[in-house]
């Protein structure tokens, strides 16, 4: 008797009886079939790990493509020429979108510029209406921005001859007035505010001084006005935020360990 019949050999009457040839061949399908069940079982096992992490992977990647300047700490230059996201469905009602306040363009009382549309022919008879008294006006305003204008100051400091001592005396500059030809405040608070909050390049911002006034303020130029605005806030402007912090009722624990830092 070979071995494997020996293993599927049934027992009647305390005597050892073999199974026929077609039991021996179902027993070994049956036992093919029992260990590919466990092969796949494994492979499911493994497959199943595999799955949680590439999810895993997944959510981290979508993690770090949705953050930006406004919802980390990357700075805005990282955002790159990607859109923000718009939560206004297509097709709905305008003005803000749903959860937003919005801000809606209020008509001023007090408008720096009048234009009156005349009107002296009725459209619909032809009938001339110059001489009729007007009823009431329909009003709409525009809101624009005209384009920047360049405002040349000269300072002149007038020179007299003292008749007692017969000496040339000269009146004062304001203070801040030192060369010959130099930029204004407005220059240097532009240059703040491009360079500081808008984090515009320098040489960019040469170039939009230029295109705007005409004007192009060397990098040292700019440079030199960034440490002026930097002097003034050092002195006029820290001290006082100091001081409101100091009086604030409530202040969260990382500013006050960078205000106590700074002192």
């Amino acid at each position: 008797m070979a071995p494997l019949e020996e293993k599927l050999s049934r027992t009647q009457g305390g005597l050892f009886v073999p199974f026929n040839e077609g039991d021996v061949e179902i027993a070994v399908f049956i036992s093919g079939l029992l260990k590919r069940i466990d092969e796949l079982n494994q492979l499911v096992v493994t497959q199943a790990k595999r799955i949680e992490e590439l999810e895993q992977r997944v959510h981290d990647l979508e993690r770090q493509l949705g953050q930006n300047s406004r919802n980390s700490s990357k700075p805005p230059s990282s955002d790159g020429f990607r859109k923000p996201t718009n939560s206004r469905q297509s097709g709905g009602k305008k003005g803000a979108p749903k959860g937003h306040e919005g801000h809606t363009l209020r008509m001023s009382e007090t408008p720096d510029e009048i234009i009156v549309h005349k009107l002296n022919t009725c459209p619909h008879c032809a009938t001339s209406l110059e001489a009729v008294e007007v009823s009431g006006y329909v009003k709409r305003q525009v809101v624009d921005m005209p384009p920047p204008s360049i405002v040349v100051s000269e300072y002149r400091a007038e020179e007299k001859r003292c008749p007692c001592c017969h000496t040339v005396q000269r009146a004062s500059f304001p203070e801040g007035v030192k060369a010959p030809v130099q930029y204004g405040d407005g220059f240097a608070a532009w240059t703040a505010y491009w360079s500081v909050y808008q984090l515009i390049p320098l040489d960019r911002i040469g170039q939009l001084f230029a295109d705007l006034t005409g004007y192009r303020p060397s990098e040292a130029t700019l440079l030199s006005q960034l440490k002026r605005i930097a002097h003034i806030v050092k002195i006029d402007t820290i001290p006082v935020i100091r001081e409101q912090l100091r009086n604030t009722p409530v202040l969260h624990t990382d500013e006050l360990c960078k205000a106590s830092h700074n002192e």
